[in-house]
């Protein structure tokens, strides 16, 4: 694999903050800074109660909620086949994030199996990025 090969997030105003606190290593999601609810993907401003938002920091604690397995390489990343997974974070039901599984341990996967989410530099670059770890 060519060396930093990976396409690479394009922030904008709304996932600025989501990407920053990538890039420093923890997870934070968009927080209505009025009704308390959890806004992913991060808006300008709540969908609930159209209050304003703040991102904040997040355990990545969840559940897998559903994956793929990458059997043809479309575009650059880990030589295939990989799995990429959304995850249902404890912080709120529905509030869901898609990452690369990265399970060292070969666990079979499972629709609601315990996992984390962390932020992990991508293998064949210096990308850092939300990873799905299964939790032993």
């Amino acid at each position: 694999m060519i060396q930093d090969a990976w396409p690479r997030p394009l922030p904008d105003a709304e996932t600025e903050g989501y990407w920053n606190a990538i890039s420093a290593g923890h997870l934070a999601i968009c927080r209505c800074l009025r009704c308390r609810t959890f806004v992913h993907p991060p808006l300008e401003r709540c969908r609930m109660c159209a209050g304003p938002v703040e991102f904040t920091e997040v355990s990545g604690a969840g559940t897998l909620y559903s994956w793929i397995t990458v059997n043809r390489q479309s575009v650059p990343g880990p030589a295939v086949p990989y799995q990429v997974g959304i995850v249902e974070l404890d912080v709120q039901p529905g509030v869901r994030l898609a990452g690369i599984i990265c399970d060292e341990g070969h666990h079979p996967l499972e629709m609601g199996m315990v996992v984390d989410v962390e932020v992990r530099r991508v293998p064949g670059g210096s990308l850092v990025a939300p990873a799905i770890v299964p939790r032993s």
